[in-house]
Formats: structure tokens, C-alpha cells, sequence
């Protein structure tokens, strides 16, 4: 409850509040409660670290399969009913590739055929479902939750690896999955929103889509697997790149953590 925070600072109870991206700290910023105490301004963050040495290890030499991953919660809030959406009309023009759904719903209240929460399948996975089901059935595989050994395998085989491409759901406040895909040389694409603009360096190792449209994200998926220079500069660029910025020996560098 974020309400328990403001009640806190005002107190006095709190030095900081410690975020995991810049822009995660920047929404306490847009509250009204702290427009009434501005002489606090102690809102930080820190990365979540990544130990980037371990997951390169599962890179693959093999080539990229023709395949798209999504990893994460099948969950209104992640949009993967606008993933899924997008997916579907990227596979109607792509029959050669397939869309890889590694994660689960991880509640109680399921609808036990998809998996999904209910109100969620019926409102917003169903109408997919009975639109494209023929696509879904033969080019779509759901694996559930994997384990992260076999999960950076899939991200290190996969083509391009996409996180929460909804303009409607609430953004991410980092992204750990595209961060460590890009690690493993997989461009990601998302939205420019939120923590996303943080866990993809736009052009240098993925691409943030910055039109609400679903012909503006499959235009840069298409870009990807069209234009092959691009892609190996994206692909490239992820190890450096988000080992410099998310390392574990780099994040224990920041004067927060030195300070703590």
C-alpha cells in the first residue's frame, strides 16, 4: 500500500525509498501526497543486478531459430493479451516462424484449459483465441513456467524476445527477462514506456516502439528479421552493453550501495 509509504515519510520513519529503475522513482514524484513534502526529494534506485558471466553461459553457438519469445506472467498487467494479439498477425504473414510463451499465471482463480485468469481469458484471450485459432494451434507453443537454465536457453535460440508491448497495462518498472535475452545476444522489443526505456538502449540493443499501434511493433519486428545488419549490431551490442549497465560488480559500485 503505497499509502503506508507517504504516512512513513512524513513521519520521519524512512531515509530513503529505494526504487529498481530511474523511472520506477520518478513516479512518486507524480503523487500528490509528496507534492506536500518537497523538502524530502530521498527517492533512489538501483538496478536489479544481473550476474551476467553466469547466464552467457548458456548462449548458444547454434544459429537463432525462426522463433519470437515472450517471457513472463500471462497477465493483463504484462500485455500478453496485446502480445499474443500482435503475435498472431506476425505469424499470419510469418507461417516459418513460431511465438514461444514461457511463463504461467501463478493464481489461484485460473480458468484451467489456458491457464488464465478468468475475467482475463473471457475478455481479452478468448476473442484472440476464436479469431486466430488455427494460427495459435500450430504456431504458438505454451511451455508454462521453466526453469532459468532451460529459460536462458530459450532466450539465447531465440530470434528477437518482446516484453509488454500494451500502451493500456501498466509499464514495466524494468524488465529482468529482456535484460538478460539481450545478454544472450537477443534484440527485445517493448514499448517507450516505463522501465523499458532503461532495459533496452534503443537502436544499440533492441527497439522501443513509440506509436500505440500494433502495425508500429510488428514494422520493427519485421525490421529485425528483414534487415540482418541491424540485427547483428543489436545482437552484438547486448552482452557489452548490459553487462556495463546491470552487472552485479557494477550495481555494488553505485554510492547507494557503497553507502548501505
Amino acid at each position: 500500500d503505497e499509502n503506508l509509504y507517504f504516512r512513513a515519510i512524513r513521519k520521519g520513519f524512512l531515509d530513503y525509498i529505494i526504487c529498481v529503475s530511474a523511472d520506477h522513482g520518478s513516479t512518486f514524484f507524480e503523487k500528490k501526497s509528496l507534492l506536500f513534502i518537497p523538502e524530502f526529494g530521498r527517492v533512489t534506485f538501483i538496478y536489479n543486478p544481473i550476474n551476467a558471466d553466469l547466464i552467457i553461459e548458456n548462449k548458444s553457438v547454434l544459429a537463432k531459430k525462426k522463433q519470437i519469445l515472450f517471457a513472463g506472467a500471462l497477465r493483463e498487467c504484462k500485455g500478453f493479451h496485446d502480445a499474443l494479439r500482435i503475435m498472431c498477425k506476425f505469424l499470419r504473414n510469418r507461417p516459418d516462424y513460431k511465438f514461444i510463451v514461457a511463463g504461467d499465471i501463478g493464481l489461484h482463480n485460473l480458468n484451467e484449459q489456458s491457464g488464465y485468469e478468468k475475467d482475463f481469458y473471457e475478455k481479452m484471450i478468448k476473442p484472440i483465441e476464436n479469431e486466430y485459432s488455427d494460427i495459435i494451434r500450430n504456431n504458438i507453443e505454451f511451455l508454462g513456467k521453466v526453469p532459468r537454465n532451460k529459460l536462458f536457453h530459450l532466450m539465447s535460440e531465440s530470434k528477437i524476445s518482446i516484453q509488454n508491448p500494451s500502451w493500456t497495462s501498466q509499464a514495466e518498472t524494468l524488465g529482468m527477462a529482456i535484460i538478460e535475452a539481450q545478454c544472450l545476444g537477443t534484440p527485445a522489443v517493448s514499448t517507450f514506456r516505463g522501465g523499458q526505456r532503461e532495459s533496452i538502449i534503443n537502436k544499440k540493443t533492441g527497439l522501443l516502439v513509440k506509436k500505440h499501434s500494433d502495425e508500429d511493433f510488428l514494422r520493427q519486428l519485421n525490421r529485425l528479421v528483414e534487415d540482418e545488419t541491424i540485427y547483428r549490431k543489436l545482437s552484438e551490442n547486448g552482452y557489452t552493453m548490459m553487462k556495463d549497465r546491470f552487472h552485479y560488480t557494477k550495481v555494488a559500485r553505485t554510492p547507494m550501495c557503497q553507502h548501505s
